[in-house]
């Protein structure tokens, strides 16, 4: 019996325990009284607006390009030699003025060619006097034959006149003669024909010595002509030689090597000692008065800029588009600005589209890169990257939001008057990283949320903050820049 009731506490004991307990906790939940469950009421989102007002803003296009010189070149040997001196400035990077020397080629043969020249020069000038003074000995005797010859004239006028004479008075006496006896004939000393005849022969001789003397001066005149023609080469020759003189000249100051125009050289290509040919590249150079940056331009942000266009036969049209480069400045930390700006213009435009970016090209041409700024902005470099930001149209009367409100699609959260929200699509005009410009959608006056919303549905009841104060003042007058 007794190992029956130790086995009966053991086992059946904790049994009855828990059923007893089942019973009592039963008995506590029927009876506990039931709660009434309340419904909480909506809770509204509260929203900050943006009032929309129309207003002017000006467009400014971001892209970016490299910087390179406006002008560049070659300095190239125009005369062979050795090179016998270089100067300080004759290294990359180095700077000169226009027309500051760089190189010396030994000018030592080009010296010597135009000392001989000199010398031919001054042997021509002689044989030129020489020349002179035989054209005037014959000019001499040209005019001491035609004096002979007008004095022969002179004789064979007078010559006819004596024969005149003469004849006239053989014709007087043949006359008498025959007056007084008709039928004898009369002598020849009764009609002077001794006389007649010693004038003819006289005439004739006189005639003859002109004869003679014409015929001297036509030489004398063809020995001028000669000499005249001998001297004219010689003076044909002598300006040879003074051309050649010059061009030695030239060849001899082509061995001193100048700059062109104030620049910087880019790239050093020779050095003293060095052999040159004519049409040796001695050096890269490039021009300090400006350099220029190819900008890439989509055709949105060109229908946005005033660009400057060719046509054919016409003048190339201004442009008022303006355009600053933008340098980070990496010791902005010690109070110096964030970025160094440079100002400039957009000079022209290329031809043509990129086949592979379909992008435009404009140039930018920046002046005076390498001047000193009060600002201690550091010099432009070639081949530098730049961001450029160009100032487009002004844009007059729109709706500008930032560029956060905007949903996907172009969609906003329109605040009605009943505070109720309208999910609106919009039409945008222009945008860039930070704002949006509209062409229609919205109106002036409405409100806009710029507080980020979920899962909001069109007519969900919002709350306005700051509903007592005025709404949030609309974007004010600025420009807007758009980031490529």
């Amino acid at each position: 019996m007794l190992r029956f009731f130790r086995l009966f506490l053991k086992i059946l004991l904790p049994i009855v325990a828990v059923v007893i307990s089942l019973f009592i906790a039963k008995n506590l939940m029927e009876s506990a009284p039931k709660q009434q469950r309340k419904n909480k009421p909506p809770v509204k989102a509260t929203v900050e607006v943006l009032v929309a007002t129309a207003q002017d803003y000006t467009v400014k296009v971001r892209s970016q390009g490299v910087v390179e010189p406006t002008t560049t070149g070659l300095l190239v040997a125009e005369v062979s030699g050795r090179i016998v001196k270089v100067f300080n400035r004759f290294h990359k990077g180095g700077t000169f003025k226009k027309g500051e020397v760089l190189l010396q080629i030994d000018p030592e043969d080009y010296q010597h060619d135009v000392t001989m020249l000199k010398i031919d020069l001054i042997q021509a000038d002689a044989t030129i006097e020489e020349a002179q003074a035989a054209v005037l000995e014959a000019q001499a005797t040209v005019q001491e034959v035609s004096a002979g010859i007008q004095g022969a004239e002179a004789a064979v006028q007078e010559a006819q006149a004596a024969l005149q004479e003469a004849q006239a008075k053989t014709d007087i006496a043949r006359h008498d003669w025959k007056s007084f006896t008709k039928n004898t004939p009369p002598p020849a000393l009764a009609l002077h024909l001794p006389a007649l005849a010693s004038r003819k022969a006289i005439l004739s001789s006189k005639k003859a010595s002109l004869s003679s003397k014409k015929a001297s001066l036509r030489s004398k005149k063809a020995l001028l002509a000669s000499r005249k023609a001998s001297l004219g080469s010689k003076k044909a020759a002598r300006q040879a030689i003074e051309a050649r003189i010059q061009q030695a000249k030239r060849r001899l100051s082509l061995t001193t090597i100048r700059a062109p125009y104030a620049g910087r050289i880019l790239k050093k290509q020779v050095d003293v000692g060095q052999y040159v040919n004519t049409g040796t590249v001695l050096t890269s150079i490039y021009g300090l008065d400006s350099v220029e940056i190819r900008l890439p331009l989509t055709d949105q942000q060109v229908a946005f800029i005033p660009l400057p266009e060719n046509y054919p036969n016409e003048k190339q049209t201004a442009t008022k588009a303006t355009v600053s480069l933008l340098i980070a400045n990496p010791r902005q930390q010690y109070g110096m600005p964030d970025v160094f700006r440079w100002q400039g213009k957009i000079v022209r435009t290329e031809g043509d589209v990129d086949l592979q970016s379909r992008q435009q090209f404009v140039i930018a041409r920046i002046n005076n890169p390498y001047k000193k700024q009060v600002d201690n902005r550091p010099p432009l470099k070639i081949g530098q990257f730049v961001q450029a930001e160009i100032k487009g149209v002004t844009l007059s009367n729109v709706i500008v939001l930032p560029r956060h409100v905007m949903r996907a699609e172009d969609e906003v959260f329109v605040i009605s008057p009943n505070n109720t929200i309208e999910r609106r699509q919009l039409k945008v005009l222009w945008r860039d990283d930070q704002h949006v410009v509209l062409s229609s959608g919205l109106k002036v006056g409405e409100r806009v949320s710029i507080t980020p919303l979920a899962f909001v549905i069109n007519g969900s009841k919002v709350r306005v903050k700051n509903k007592n104060e005025n709404p949030k003042k609309p974007l004010s007058s600025q420009t807007i820049t758009e980031q490529n």
